[in-house]
């Protein structure tokens, strides 16, 4: 089984629909650029 991830940096950010979306950083592409996975549902101890 592969390692899993420990600790990962969240950011809520606004919608725009009455919500948040929650995402983290997968890869810095450049400066201006990132690769992001958007997060669903509530965090437990398996993981989101």
């Amino acid at each position: 089984m592969a390692d899993r991830q420990k600790e990962v940096e969240v950011y809520d950010t606004p919608s725009n629909l009455g919500g948040s979306f929650t995402v983290s950083i997968v890869e810095e592409i450049d400066e201006t650029t990132v690769k992001v996975r958007f997060w669903y549902g509530p965090a437990n101890i398996n993981g989101w």
